[in-house]
């Protein structure tokens, strides 16, 4: 067991390598990983089983305990990224297919790397996981109403349909993974302390084929998507962290939604990519595994070296006041 434990210790440590090194076999080896794309959408639905299975029912009683932060970080989620990628789509000037993809990061649901990120950065992981948890139940109304608000112009979309779908990919998994949590704890235990590295190895896989399905677009625009990815995450980090600072939110607070903010599924990016618009637009997505990794474990490691109070409230112009009722701090 402690050499498994050790295996996925390297899997999840460096998992921003390991997607690169995926992302190079794509496009050294296309043909080698390239078959693997169709299975990305029961690789999701599979991911989103474990993230079901990892959560407790006090997962789920904790958005009442800290409603205004779960308020504050969903609403940050929903309207920072979705508008930050359109904003960097039209300054960058990407084409059709690269503005849909990245509006498509954009509006979809916090990763579940974000809760490992926030755990790292010794945040509020309660209210990142609560965070987690409403960004995906609300995905299933959300992600297709804002883009085709945003985008919906630009191409064809099935509002209806893109729901079901999401309902049936995410959510339903979800559900079905904390189902086996209540009534079969035993089975789940044995399951769970090999969550990380599979999902980590999951991850890996969906970038990896679907960056290879796509390699020739990336190899004539690949410069402007990993620019286009960055520049959207580091937004959302920066936007995220300063309208926390903002509300007065504790500093364990804040770094949960700085890290829930900036850090997507883009897996299910993927999917829904695949499903409904050009092949290009999977490519923002298959990019955004390693670059939302590395950023939020860079950021997360040097949050953790800091030390904090466990109400410390964040400090600066925005420091929240003894008085303020705990309603408005949680």
């Amino acid at each position: 067991m402690n050499a498994v434990g050790s295996v996925g210790n390297i899997i999840t440590k460096y998992l921003p390598f390991w997607i690169l090194v995926g992302l190079g076999i794509g496009l050294w080896k296309p043909d080698s990983l390239a078959g693997g794309s169709p299975y990305s959408l029961y690789v999701v639905m599979f991911l989103m089983l474990l993230m079901g299975i990892t959560l407790t029912p006090k997962d789920i009683t904790g958005i009442a305990k800290k409603p205004v932060s779960i308020l504050i970080g969903t609403a940050c989620h929903y309207t920072v990224m979705p508008l930050l990628a359109y904003g960097v789509a039209w300054l960058l000037n990407l084409g059709p297919g690269l503005t849909t993809g990245l509006v498509l990061l954009g509006c979809v649901a916090s990763g579940s790397a974000s809760n490992v990120m926030v755990y790292l950065a010794k945040g509020d992981l309660p209210v990142a996981v609560s965070l987690g948890l409403v960004s995906t139940f609300a995905s299933i109304l959300l992600t297709p109403l804002l883009v085709q608000i945003l985008i919906g112009k630009l191409v064809s979309i099935s509002a209806p349909s893109m729901a079901l779908d999401i309902a049936k990919m995410v959510v339903a998994p979800v559900i079905v993974g904390l189902l086996m949590k209540i009534f079969l704890p035993k089975v789940c235990g044995y399951i769970i302390p090999f969550v990380g590295p599979v999902s980590g190895i999951a991850l890996v896989f969906i970038c990896s084929a679907n960056f290879a399905a796509g390699h020739a677009a990336f190899l004539s625009s690949g410069f402007i998507i990993i620019a286009a990815v960055l520049m959207h995450n580091l937004g959302g980090f920066t936007l995220g962290y300063l309208i926390s600072r903002f509300t007065r939110r504790t500093e364990k607070a804040t770094r949960a939604i700085t890290l829930e903010t900036g850090m997507q599924n883009g897996g299910v990016a993927i999917v829904l990519a695949q499903t409904y618009f050009d092949p290009i637009a999977v490519l923002p997505s298959a990019v955004s595994g390693a670059i939302h990794v590395f950023t939020g474990s860079v950021l997360a490691r040097y949050w953790a070296a800091r030390t904090i109070g466990v109400e410390a409230v964040t400090t600066g112009t925005f420091r929240a006041r003894n008085d303020e009722p705990e309603l408005t701090r949680d």
